[in-house]
């Protein structure tokens, strides 16, 4: 009769080649390789163009009267001469009102790493034109 089966894969006597095996998987690498390399300038192209939606958060503070609100100014009549500016006059006896000064580079940067940091103590402005629902970092006045 002949031998019974062995119980254990590692109980066979005869082995098997490992060249089928490294040649397969060394041509399974290449194969992914120039898949990786080759198909990206078949299927490569730009993606389509998007319009950008912009949006604005509303400002938190009251709603500007509709009477203040800006609107655009029609010319005078023809005949109608155009106000000069004043001039100022040189009397030194009437002293010009006191110019502020501007911050400096330095206090800016200060002011803007304060509030950065969340230690400056601004308040949000009570007549800033807003909604009474708006975001304290809003810019726009109303909801589009």
């Amino acid at each position: 009769m002949s031998d019974p089966p062995p119980s254990s894969v590692l109980a066979i006597e005869q082995r098997t080649s490992l060249k089928p095996a490294l040649a397969l998987a060394v041509a399974f690498h290449v194969a992914v390789f120039v898949a990786a390399f080759v198909l990206p300038r078949y299927f490569d192209r730009s993606p389509p163009l998007r319009k950008p939606v912009i949006a604005h958060l509303v400002a938190l503070g009251k709603p500007r009267d509709q009477r203040l609100l800006p609107r655009r100014e029609t010319p005078p009549p023809g005949g109608a001469p155009a106000v000069s500016p004043p001039v100022p006059s040189k009397d030194p006896g009437k002293s010009a009102p006191a110019v502020k000064r501007a911050p400096t580079r330095q206090e800016l940067m200060e002011r803007a790493l304060a509030r950065a940091a969340g230690h400056a103590d601004v308040k949000p402005d009570e007549e800033r034109p807003g909604q009474k629902t708006g975001s304290p970092q809003g810019t726009a006045q109303a909801a589009e």
